[in-house]
């Protein structure tokens, strides 16, 4: 297992964005108190997630015409209504659907379809269609309402990746998926948040999903991580009160297609999924219908900037016109 920990990423990597207690103190209002304990982190699934077989339209037919080899069996799929279901290898995530925490938006993406990594990771980082330059959109949105401050702070702009060590796996075996850095790392975020330190925002990339090729036991070690990552760091969240005012948003900079292709993987596509977590969410389940799956490459229908500008406005009580620079739709689920 390879780790890069915190890493300076020049105004695009986004991470623990913290202000010393006493100050954070001093610059909120009253009005906007509620929000200053508010925490997010958001995880970065990096290299393009195939999240078509990570919440399986298990239902429609498209799906398994267009990957014959790829699909995942209907037995093996983990209902979550008699649509959609998830991964077999994310069944700790089962518990917080059941419970209301999980809220999955179908088809989130960026407008005008951008399939270079750099550059899509870029747009999601700062949620701005030209990012050359610029500072995290959490980043900015801290900035922003500590503008009248005389901050002293040292804010950290860290992005924190893990490379999971993937050795080569014969077709024949069984998905072996295992519990790495990445978990470990949201344990400490979840200590940081538990100690109430002043660090309300975190933001982890895990690395691994551009699966051009033999996607399916690596897509699978990759989604047990994951899972099992999450699953741990809410039940630490647990301990204390901290668990309601935590969401935690897991994107990825763009879906894969539809068809898979003739190297048993999947090729740079458009529209994702994007997964929100937390016990304070207003919505649960499925929010939207997934777009048509006889298109190779899924359409974005929902802007993801209407994702950050509903977290800026009704989770950290902030401007999300000044942050984004554009009146985006919001919408209700928190």
């Amino acid at each position: 297992m390879q780790r890069r920990s915190f890493i300076k990423q020049a105004g695009l990597g986004s991470g623990a964005l913290f202000v010393p207690g006493l100050l954070q103190f001093a610059c909120n209002p009253p009005a906007a108190a509620a929000a200053a304990e508010r925490n997010i982190v958001m995880i970065h699934l990096r290299g393009g997630n195939d999240w078509l077989n990570t919440v399986i339209p298990y239902a429609n037919p498209a799906y398994y015409k267009q990957r014959p080899g790829l699909a995942i069996h209907p037995d093996e799929v983990l209902p979550l209504d008699h649509q959609y279901g998830l991964h077999p290898c994310i069944g700790t995530l089962l518990p917080l659907y059941k419970n209301g925490q999980m809220l999955i938006l179908n088809g989130v993406g960026i407008p005008q379809q951008e399939l270079s990594h750099y550059h899509a990771a870029a747009i999601w980082q700062t949620g701005l269609e030209k990012p050359d330059g610029q500072k995290c959109w959490l980043q900015r949105a801290e900035d922003l309402r500590r503008k009248d401050c005389k901050p002293a702070a040292d804010r950290l702009a860290n992005e924190i990746t893990m490379t999971p060590a993937l050795p080569a796996i014969p077709e024949d075996a069984d998905n072996s998926c295992c519990v790495d850095d990445f978990g470990e790392e949201l344990r400490r975020v979840a200590d940081i948040l538990n100690a109430a330190s002043g660090q309300p925002m975190h933001h982890i990339a895990l690395d691994g999903f551009d699966t051009h090729q033999m996607q399916q036991q690596r897509h699978a070690m990759l989604l047990r991580a994951l899972s099992d990552g999450l699953s741990s760091f809410f039940n630490r969240l647990e301990e204390t009160s901290n668990g309601r005012s935590t969401l935690v948003v897991v994107y990825s900079e763009f879906g894969r297609t539809a068809r898979e292709n003739n190297k048993r993987g999947t090729e740079h596509g458009n529209g994702g999924n994007l997964i929100v977590l937390g016990r304070s969410l207003r919505s649960q389940g499925i929010y939207n219908p997934l777009p048509d799956l006889e298109k190779n490459s899924l359409p974005a229908v929902i802007d993801f900037r209407e994702v950050y500008a509903t977290l800026l406005s009704n989770w950290l009580d902030s401007d999300a016109e000044a942050v984004l620079g554009k009146k985006y739709p919001l919408m209700s689920w928190v």
